[in-house]
């Protein structure tokens, strides 16, 4: 007989739903594995998405006025757009790998301590900004700095979701994602009108003091072991075994409970970072969500930086031209929280979701080439938006699924090891300026998302193949106990 056990403690020690290889634990079984319909985890941590969503606006508002600080750096130091683009593309980069420092930070220190140290160098590195003398001191206190405690709060708030959410983890990452689209909707007007009345270095200091608020705000998040347990009652074997006997996840289930319990062993201390990264690099399914992901924020930043400049080419008007970019971010937030949405509520599995998306994401930039029409520019430009933003946000739904928490925060570390030099010739990418050079690069986008749907489909049948073989087996081998008892 299974031990009555909750090993579901401390922040460390949270386990992931039951697709993923590592997750499972015990956590379906809970308040919402009943599911009476209503999204309960939802209603219960209201406010921790609340407080994402604020911290998300703050640390992406730089990120997503690269447009303004691309031409207001042009004006200020009199350089050329080369040069210009330096400081903008190298925060992009480092926004993306900043798990390279708030992984190992999170294990040593905790993910509330290194929430805040990132909300901190955040802000400083913009007021930093304001004094610098030319390009490269901007490359270095914009790009660098406040990269590093962009990406740092960006990794921290996703895992402190998928910490507290286990059902509407999908959902969740895709509420606190609206942050990031809600800056790109104001930021940029608040930065001109700042820079009309300050001046730019004015206005860049002006700034910083307000991203200041991003650390009392994390204050408004701690690492606790309340939330668990409210979503996690003590459950003895008999209801485990009602409770997956009807969800048809024996399988998973079964496993999941062995982990667990030999994990709860092992949960009294943290394992090293040395030890996290061997075991992270050594699941398969790391390196599809790794690609994947690479792949997403390549789509994402030529994207966003070159859609205009693609549109002007094609002959259509500037005035026409400028306006997609808030077009999508209506799109971009239906991705965002309404497709993982019919995840979280069963309609369709993680993994085929991601994969079904990464297909329709290809075909949408694939026949950006093709749209000569204004009104199919914007048709495949909102579909484009759509899935990528659903792209982006199943991302860190996967990592927390697959991984497990105990490793996640070093997998987000390993992860930006891996892809940084991948990132850094994101810039020689998005260079080009020329139609025949964008043309190549959607359509180069296309086809490599394409390659990656069909590698990834292959490992999700293979894998749902075996596991339902496997669940087959052990349903019988439940039934046969039963009618021994």
């Amino acid at each position: 007989m299974l031990p009555n056990m909750n090993p579901l403690i401390n922040v460390g020690d949270f386990a992931a739903p039951g697709d993923g290889e590592r997750g499972g634990g015990t956590a379906d079984v809970g308040a919402d594995a009943a599911d009476d319909g209503e999204p309960t985890e939802l209603r219960l941590h209201w406010n921790v998405i609340l407080i994402a969503v604020l911290m998300d606006f703050g640390q992406s508002a730089a990120f997503r006025s690269s447009g303004f600080i691309y031409v207001a750096l042009q004006d200020h130091f009199q350089v050329d757009h080369e040069a210009a683009s330096w400081p903008v593309s190298v925060l992009g980069t480092v926004v993306d790998a900043g798990g390279i420092l708030a992984g190992p930070l999170c294990q040593w220190f905790g993910a509330a301590v290194t929430l805040r140290a990132g909300a901190l160098v955040t802000a400083l590195g913009v007021m930093a900004s304001a004094f610098v003398p030319d390009i490269p001191w901007m490359t270095v206190t914009l790009g660098v700095i406040h990269g590093a405690g962009a990406g740092t709060v960006s990794m921290m708030l996703q895992v402190f979701l998928s910490m507290t959410f286990v059902k509407y983890r999908g959902t969740a990452h895709g509420i606190m994602f609206m942050g990031s689209i809600l800056a790109s909707l104001t930021i940029p007007q608040a930065l001109f009108f700042l820079e009309n009345t300050y001046g730019f270095s004015g206005c860049l200091l002006v700034f910083g003091a307000l991203l200041l608020h991003l650390v009392p705000i994390s204050f408004l998040l701690r690492s606790s072991s309340s939330r668990s347990s409210s979503l996690q009652p003590d459950t003895g074997p008999t209801a485990l075994v009602e409770t997956r006997d009807v969800n048809l996840n024996i399988k998973e289930d079964l496993e999941s409970e062995s982990k667990s319990c030999s994990s709860s062993s092992s949960a009294k201390g943290k394992p090293g970072v040395l030890q996290s990264a061997a075991e992270v690099l050594r699941l398969p399914m790391f390196y599809v969500i790794l690609v994947t992901w690479t792949v997403m924020c390549y789509n994402e930043d030529i994207f966003l930086t070159t859609i205009v400049d693609f549109a002007v080419d094609k002959g259509i008007a500037k005035n026409m031209a400028v306006p997609l970019l808030s077009y999508l971010s209506f799109t971009d937030a239906i991705g965002r929280i309404g497709l993982p949405l019919l995840a979280d509520r069963n309609i369709i599995r993680r993994s085929t979701l991601v994969c079904c998306n990464a297909a329709l994401t290809a075909a949408s930039v694939a026949i950006l080439p093709e749209a000569n029409a204004y009104a199919f520019l914007v048709v495949a430009t909102l579909f484009a938006a759509c899935f990528n933003g659903c792209g982006m946000t199943m991302h860190g739904v996967l990592m927390a699924d697959y991984i497990g928490m105990d490793n996640l925060p070093v997998g987000y570390g390993v992860a930006g090891i891996l892809v940084v030099p991948l990132l850094l010739v994101k810039p020689v990418l998005i260079v080009p300026r020329t139609l025949s050079a964008q043309l190549t690069l959607s359509t180069g986008a296309g086809v490599v998302d394409l390659d990656l749907v069909g590698a990834r489909l292959r490992l999700v049948l293979l894998r749902d193949r075996d596991r339902l073989r496997d669940r087959d087996l052990d349903l019988g081998l439940v039934i046969s106990v039963g009618r021994e008892n």
